[in-house]
């Protein structure tokens, strides 16, 4: 039992009685006894003092001497009062008149003439004797100890009983009142020990109440923690089992119980919504209800097996709605045993993963197929080509492979927006794969090209015929919402094993092969050969000489006269671009042109060029030629190029030329491929003051709609309309009705490739504005040209060819 601590006990009310006692009683019995002690010490001063002033007054017939008219006592009595005062202890004994005024003292102290205060002097009138308790410090003459002052009055004894004077005795009442103060320290430690005992004994019977006390709350405190505990137990149990009920009730997964037999006792309403079946088809019935058929019974032994060995499974497992439908699920069986470890319950949980292997199946089908045309991509076609060329090699059977690329699709596109180039590429796939066999593979590897897998080919001409017959396919339109399109492709031949060895061999051998196709025509064939590898090893030195070219700025600008064709007068001059490599050899535009149009390094060449060609016009305009008009070819990728209009704007402040001098060649394919962006950037050419011609005009789209549209001033006719005037009549009456157009639409027109005089003549005939040829001069370095303004007077004469 743990005691009590003292500040417990402190709180006790007993105990705090009982000190409380222990710390009055002595001072409260000394409050009492002291003044009752005092007051009967004064009364019998007093006493004793009336006795004395009578047996004085008797003595010396005091009452007669002073009714005579004295104010003091006879002479000669002062013996009396001396004896008297031996007798009683009597310190002093003064007699005062009627007035209050001492006149007469034992012993003499000074103070015969000191009065009385006026409240005392009026008692005494009243025959009232007064006596007080006095101290050395409040005694009339200063005396030490205690001391009582008793004044009696003398009262006539005839008549009225007047006021004749008054006694003022004090006694010295130190021995007794010594014995008083002895007494009450008596007293007080006499009330002090029985208060401690007291105090003691409240300790004592207040601390085995106080550990009484703590015994029952601990007792009451364990209980009530032990009632809490369990209160706490019961409810979270409770707790517990409401959430298990809400989640057996609200779980998205099927949940199912059964006995120790496996029968059904209870499901939750998603094993309903799952199955179909409700808790009243399933109660008593073992889940066997649910069999699909898909198992075979060694699949349930094992799944058994596992559930009485280690107390659970889980798997994929298809079952069978109430409906009939086979469904795939997720299931989990555990069993819950008893303390034998028998099972006495298993409890099943699953939920429907249909949608899961849909997604599944359909994220491999997208993972290898193409999302428009529905065909094989890439990755599966490289699969199937693997396989394929595994068997080839078993069997010694040939294989081919026919990349197709659809030739101008991007016109297309670019023309009748994407929703129709879509279409079109979904119909294209459509009719390739009905035109072929259902073993061939046809396969879209992005934008317009597709690859044709023909396994068992006899050889090179199967693969063309199978080839020629899609071309031939291509020959009936495609109705595209509302559109009559009419496409064709370009063919390119592999044959396994002799075109490569791997799957990305025969089909980059392929692609070289199309590309020939591109290069001879379009709408053909082309069978691989080695010859076109080589040429693909010679492009990739040519980008790699075409990247140095242009950091070494080893670009040169030529210049070709443009003439007024009436009067043989040079007008301006085309600025022509020309490669000089390191030995000293030109290199012409036809063999770089396209390959840095394709990678795109036609942009840093092109803004080399008319930053040369500004410079060298701005040079010549300042020597007196200021007529002269610049032409600069402006391509595809330089119109799509983001920063042109920056740099044609920060050339034209750094060279200061002017700009109505400047114009730019656009071919129609070039403005055709974007047409919205290019009529936005050609705005913005205008807006800077230089001007546009329409290069190459006639072999491409040819329309007065975009005609109409696009902000130029001027048409340059191909040429291949040129070369075959005057005999040709179709090119003729070409040349003619574009020049025609042209008047009627307020554009100049300039013929290129003029090359003899019998050209010339037709086209001033048909009031042709310029012409531009090696009739004229051929293309010239910076000097030559310069040298050939200087001599010709600015008027060129047809040269002898």
């Amino acid at each position: 039992m743990t005691a009590p601590r003292f500040s417990e006990i402190l709180k006790n009310r007993i105990f705090l009685t009982a000190l409380g006692a222990l710390i009055l009683f002595p001072a409260g019995l000394k409050l009492i006894i002291t003044p009752s002690f005092s007051a009967i010490i004064t009364a019998s001063a007093q006493s004793q003092a009336e006795t004395i002033a009578r047996h004085i007054a008797r003595t010396i017939h005091l009452n007669d001497h002073l009714e005579a008219g004295h104010r003091t006592i006879p002479h000669g009595t002062d013996f009396v009062i001396r004896d008297l005062m031996v007798d009683f202890d009597v310190l002093r004994v003064r007699f005062l008149d009627s007035e209050g005024t001492a006149t007469f003292s034992i012993p003499l102290a000074g103070q015969e003439a000191e009065g009385i205060p006026a409240a005392a002097l009026g008692a005494l009138r009243r025959g009232e004797p007064l006596s007080r308790l006095v101290n050395g410090a409040d005694s009339p003459d200063g005396m030490a100890g205690p001391q009582v002052l008793s004044l009696v009055p003398i009262m006539s004894r005839i008549g009225d009983g007047r006021f004749l004077g008054a006694f003022e005795i004090i006694h010295d009442v130190t021995p007794i009142m010594g014995m008083l103060h002895r007494l009450t320290g008596w007293l007080d430690a006499a009330a002090i020990g029985v208060s401690l005992l007291l105090l003691l004994l409240a300790y004592a019977a207040v601390r085995r109440e106080v550990q009484a006390r703590q015994e029952l709350s601990r007792a009451y405190l364990e209980m009530e923690n032990v009632v809490a505990e369990r209160t706490t137990s019961l409810r979270l149990a409770n707790e517990e089992l409401q959430l298990m009920a809400k989640v057996f009730e609200h779980s998205l997964d099927g949940i199912s119980i059964t006995d120790g037999d496996g029968k059904i006792l209870r499901v939750n309403p998603a094993f309903s919504a799952i199955t179909g079946y409700s808790p009243e088809e399933v109660m008593g019935q073992t889940p066997r209800i649910l069999k699909s058929d898909r198992h075979d019974d060694d699949y349930y032994r094992r799944m058994w097996g596992a559930i009485l060995s280690e107390g659970q499974w889980e798997g994929e497992i298809w079952n069978r709605r109430k409906n009939g439908e086979a469904y795939p699920e997720w299931l989990s069986i555990s069993s819950i045993t008893n303390e034998a470890g028998e099972p006495t319950h298993y409890v099943a949980v699953f939920h429907d993963i249909s949608e899961i292997k849909r997604s599944e199946e359909l994220m491999k089908h997208q993972a290898y197929h193409d999302a428009l045309t529905g065909l094989p991509n890439r990755l599966l076609l490289l699969d199937r080509l693997k396989v394929a060329m595994n068997h080839s090699r078993r069997t010694g059977d040939r294989l081919a492979l026919l990349y197709l690329d659809v030739d101008n699709f991007k016109t297309v596109n670019d023309s009748l927006g994407h929703s129709v180039g879509d279409l079109l590429l979904m119909s294209f796939a459509h009719r390739l794969k009905n035109l072929l066999r259902e073993q061939d593979t046809v396969a879209r590897l992005g934008g317009d090209e597709f690859v044709v897998m023909v396994e068992d080919a006899e050889g090179e001409s199967s693969a063309v015929a199978v080839g020629e017959r899609i071309l031939d396919s291509l020959g009936a339109p495609f109705m595209v919402k509302g559109h009559e399109l009419y496409v064709t492709a370009s063919v390119g031949i592999t044959i396994f094993p002799e075109d490569g060895d791997t799957p990305d061999a025969l089909i980059k051998n392929a692609d070289l092969a199309m590309y020939r196709a591109k290069e001879t025509g379009k709408n053909n064939c082309q069978l691989f050969t080695l010859a076109m590898n080589e040429r693909a090893q010679q492009r990739l030195v040519l980008e790699k000489d075409l990247r140095k070219a242009i950091e070494g700025r080893h670009f040169e600008v030529w210049y070709q006269p443009k003439v007024h064709l009436p009067t043989g007068g040079i007008i301006g001059m085309e600025a022509l671009v020309r490669w000089r490599r390191e030995d000293g050899s030109l290199t012409p535009p036809l063999e770089f042109i396209p390959v840095a149009e394709e990678t795109g390094m036609i942009v840093p060449i092109g803004e080399q060029v008319l930053e040369a060609a500004c410079r060298q016009a701005k040079t010549w305009h300042d020597s007196g030629y200021g007529h002269l008009a610049l032409a600069v070819n402006l391509s595809v990728r330089q119109l799509a190029h983001k920063g042109l209009i920056d740099f044609i704007e920060r050339l034209l402040r750094r060279t200061d030329i002017d700009p109505s001098l400047l114009e730019f060649e656009i071919t129609e394919t070039a403005i055709m491929s974007r047409v919205e962006q290019a009529v936005a950037v050609l705005e913005e050419i205008r807006r800077l003051g230089a001007h546009i011609t329409v290069d190459d005009f006639g072999t491409g789209y040819s329309s007065l709609y975009y005609l109409k549209r696009f902000p130029i001033r001027g048409l340059k006719v191909d040429r291949s309309f040129v070369s075959n005037l005057p005999s040709d009549a179709d090119d003729l009456a070409i040349v003619r009705t574009v020049v025609s157009m042209a008047r009627g639409l307020g554009l100049h027109v300039t013929a290129e490739g003029v090359e003899n005089v019998a050209q010339m003549e037709t086209l001033r005939s048909l009031d042709c504005d310029f012409g531009q040829g090696y009739l004229y001069s051929p293309p010239l370095a910076a000097g030559d040209f310069e040298r050939l303004l200087e001599t010709s007077g600015g008027i060129l004469r047809p040269r002898s060819l």
